[in-house]
Parts: structure tokens; sequence; C-alpha cells
């Protein structure tokens, strides 16, 4: 399952809980723990400089708002291994 979380982050640009949630049939508490784990394994790195209200108008992450919890991530080499693996 963390295949597919990760997967669905890759190809979405951004963590948006409740659409991984829906799209994967999953609670959206568990796409946190998820994602929090990714992030602790390595596969995921956070994005330093964040978001700010100004910048979400032309912002192509489709978050909608800077005060929501989705988060932008890097995906780190060994996520790209990870992702690879048969």
């Amino acid at each position: 399952m963390l295949r597919q979380v990760l997967d669905r982050i890759v190809q979405e640009g951004a963590v948006i809980y409740r659409d991984i949630s829906s799209q994967l049939n999953i609670p959206e508490p568990l796409v946190h723990q998820m994602v929090w784990e990714l992030q602790r394994l390595g596969y995921l790195g956070p994005v330093l400089q964040g978001c700010s209200e100004h910048a979400c108008a032309g912002c192509s992450m489709k978050c909608g708002s800077s005060t929501s919890l989705n988060k932008t991530f890097v995906l780190t080499k060994k996520g790209k291994l990870f992702l690879n693996r048969a």
C-alpha cells in the first residue's frame, strides 16, 4: 500500500490527502500516517520553501489553499529506487 500512496504522490506532484484517500479507498488519517512513514523511511523529502498565500493563484499543485493540510514533497533517490523495484 505504501507503494501505491507513493505512486499517487508522484503522479499528482503533491500530497492531497483527501484525493489519495478517495482514490485508494483508505481513511484519510491512514494516508497521513503513510506519508509520514514514507518520509521517515527516506522515500520523500519536504519542499523547504513551502507555499505562501500569494502563490496559490498561480500554483499548479491543485490544493486550492495555502492553509490546507496538503504538502509538497520531493521524491528522493531512495524513493525512485523503491518505485522502480519489481
